[in-house]
Formats: C-alpha cells, sequence, structure tokens
C-alpha cells in the first residue's frame, strides 16, 4: 500500500534481505556449532517446529498489516486527492526483524551446506556470494515490482490498494499453512490428493 519509488523500494528490499541474509548466517553459525560438537542435534525437530510457528505467524502478521495499510491507503485516496503522502510508515527493524525469521528458515541451509566443505577462505567467500545475492536479488525484486506496479496500476489508482489486498490475504492463507504443517496438521486442497 505504501507509494515508494523503485529506488527506495530497492532499499526496503535490501533491508529485508539483510534481515533474510543475518538469519542464514545464524543458521550456518548452527551448522558450524553443530560441526564442532558444541551443539546436540537432537534440538532440531523442535527448532524446526517453533521455526515453522514463527514463520506462519509472522507471514500472517505481516498479511494483517497489508490488509490495514490496504485500508489507510483508501482512505487516504479519498480524503487527499491527488496530494502525495508527507508521511511513509517505518519498516525499519519491523522489515529487518522479518527477514532474520525467514532467513532461519532451515531450507536455507542447503545456500550455506556448500561451505561446510570448502576450505576456508572459498568458504568465506560462498557465504559472502550468498549474502551478496540475498540482498541484490531481493532489492531488485522489490524494485522491479514498484516499477511494474507504478507503470500497471499507477501510483494513486485503485487497483493498488486491490493488489495489496491480494498479496496480503495471500500472505495470510501461506502463514497459517505454514504454522498448520509446522504442527503436523496438512490441508490439502480437493483434488489433489
Amino acid at each position: 500500500g505504501q507509494r515508494r519509488s523503485p529506488l527506495e523500494a530497492f532499499g526496503l528490499g535490501a533491508l529485508w534481505g539483510s534481515g533474510h541474509a543475518t538469519g542464514q548466517l545464524l543458521i550456518g553459525l548452527g551448522c558450524l556449532l553443530v560441526k564442532a560438537g558444541l551443539v546436540q542435534t537432537s534440538m532440531a525437530p523442535w527448532f524446526e517446529q517453533f521455526n515453522g510457528l514463527l514463520v506462519g505467524a509472522s507471514l500472517i502478521a505481516i498479511g494483517l498489516l497489508g490488509l490495514n495499510e490496504s485500508r489507510k491507503f483508501e482512505a487516504s485516496d479519498e480524503d487527499e486527492v491527488g496530494e502525495q503522502p508527507t508521511e511513509k510508515s517505518r519498516f525499519g527493524w519491523a522489515t529487518f526483524a522479518t527477514g532474520v525469521v525467514h532467513g532461519l528458515s532451515l531450507d536455507a541451509i542447503i545456500f550455506l551446506t556448500p561451505a561446510l566443505a570448502l576450505p576456508r577462505v572459498a568458504a568465506i567467500s560462498h557465504v559472502v556470494g550468498v549474502t551478496a545475492g540475498t540482498l541484490l536479488s531481493m532489492g531488485v525484486y522489490t524494485a522491479a515490482l514498484s516499477a511494474i506496479l507504478r507503470r500497471w496500476v499507477g501510483a494513486r489508482s485503485p487497483k493498488l490498494s486491490l493488489v495489496s489486498s491480494g498479496a496480503s490475504g495471500i500472505a495470510i492463507l501461506l502463514g497459517v499453512m505454514i504454522a498448520l504443517a509446522s504442527c503436523g496438521i496438512s490441508i490439502a486442497p480437493s483434488g489433489l490428493v
């Protein structure tokens, strides 16, 4: 629902990506601690379940925040026709923290596993490459999405609110499904089983 330029959107995506990379680095650190024998692997199933609940809950929160912003966007369009907003929401720490939570997802380990088998300099280069790739890809994706939406629906179009509401609904649904799956509950759509 925010009216950001593609450059501002890149910065927001890169901030999210830096949180995601931080989460991945924490997973990598955990792998190194397991490899060194300092952490028991018996904790992994508990961590996986807790992390699934945390990721699901954060997606639900993101979706609810998006729906709230979408409503505010519609209200600001009715109040301020033709004016640009003077104040934008502050996403800083919330965006970074969300990235960290999602970076802690155990599927991120696939990107870091090669570093465990590489010599020290090559392992550091690999981790730096994964981190830089995460920052760049999330920044570029967010900037591209901003540019496409500005061109497709316009910065002040009611369609933007519709796109935001739809994406928020998908985030809530995905969050519920991830949280349920982490508790061992699987809901398969009819026709796919």
